[in-house]
């Protein structure tokens, strides 16, 4: 018998069962628990393939479709996500954990236009669905609506007040966006170390933020400290050390970080 649990990850939900150890699958469960199992290990294929066998034997198994959706939108496969995603919306229309993954994927894609209208209706279903509105501030902010992107990452905090990715986002936001209305240094500021006092001081795309929001209020020796403490963690430095580099060049230089034009 599946277990459910729900496990919040990179703004997607996956639903998680307990797996079966020691034995070769033979019913849709087996197929089920081995599918988490493998997904949770990193063979996202063999887990599509365990999702897929268990859709063939019950073909309105919500569950598979959501973590089939799931593993394909870790795979980049986006279109064959949104089909899954679709699939479980049919089977659970009033779940707006359908939506708000399918909205994802939507945005993926680069449809944004869908992914606002899947988050909305995820909103719509709930009012109090926070990561719903951090992904439609994604979908905004690449649409280059910034005013509306900052107003959900603002209720996103609203409603997780202790989750480090709202005040990063909108720290990030408002410290390096290139329109000029919309920056706000000392707001930047305020919010990234509120991400930094909740991330411990250990996270250096935090820290990275908080150095972006010094430079942009002025102060340059505390963005140039935190440039180079952010830079100190091996993990950023490996993923994002090359821009980060880039941006301590900017600060040494007595000039902020501001991203590219909106097109």
């Amino acid at each position: 018998m599946k277990v459910f649990t729900k496990i919040l990850l990179l703004g997607l939900l996956l639903i998680v069962a307990a797996p079966v150890h020691g034995q070769a699958p033979t019913t849709a469960d087996d197929y089920y628990n081995r599918g988490i199992a493998r997904g949770k290990s990193g063979d996202l294929d063999g887990a599509i393939a365990d999702f897929s066998k268990v859709i063939e034997i019950e073909p309105r198994d919500a569950q598979a479709y959501y973590n089939r959706g799931y593993a394909r939108q870790l795979k980049k496969d986006f279109g064959g996500a949104i089909a899954d995603y679709t699939k479980y919306i049919e089977i659970e229309p009033l779940d707006p954990d359908g939506y708000n993954n399918r909205g994802n994927a939507r945005r993926n894609k680069g449809d944004f236009d869908g992914a606002i209208a899947d988050l909305n209706k995820a909103i719509e279903i709930d009012s109090r669905y926070a990561r719903a509105y951090y992904n439609r501030g994604f979908a905004l902010q690449a649409k280059g609506d910034l005013d509306g992107a900052i107003a959900q990452y603002t209720k996103y905090i609203e409603l997780e007040p202790t989750d480090v990715d709202g005040y990063g986002k909108l720290a990030w936001v408002l410290a390096t966006t290139p329109r000029d209305s919309n920056r706000d240094g000392k707001k930047a500021v305020a919010y990234a170390l509120k991400a930094a006092e909740l991330s411990k001081w250990e996270e250096g795309g935090v820290l990275d933020t908080l150095a972006a929001a010094y430079a942009e209020s002025g102060n340059f020796d505390e963005a140039i400290k935190w440039e180079n403490k952010a830079l100190s963690i091996s993990g950023f430095a490996r993923t994002s050390g090359d821009e980060a580099r880039k941006r301590l060049l900017l600060y040494t230089a007595r000039r902020p970080y501001h991203e590219p034009p909106l097109k």
